[in-house]
């Protein structure tokens, strides 16, 4: 399985279409937030998941695609990363300003 950085925008989408995202988003393995090396869960930004999958890059882009495409009022934005190496500067889970 390959670790994944997804960046997503949709357009015109209110707080139902977002919340159906995350939801399809966690169907697929994919999360809005991380624990980190010390355990703690950090939120990641606005649009951005992480997870883990054993489809390629661009299977998942195209599945990401399948539940963005009817949410968005035009074709999402959508970038999809596989990576093994990170660091980070982010918020404790649920604190983001």
């Amino acid at each position: 399985m390959a670790s994944y950085l997804v960046r997503i925008e949709i357009y015109d989408a209110d707080i139902d279409d977002y919340n159906s995202l995350h939801e399809s988003m966690e169907f697929l393995h994919m999360y809005k937030y991380f624990d980190n090396n010390e355990g703690v869960r950090k939120d990641l930004p606005d649009g951005t998941y992480v997870g883990n999958s054993g489809l390629s890059a661009v299977n998942l882009r195209n599945e990401i695609n399948k539940f963005a495409n009817p949410l968005s009022s035009q074709s999402p934005s959508i970038f999809v990363c596989e990576f093994s190496n990170w660091a980070s500067l982010l918020y404790p889970h649920n604190t983001k300003p």
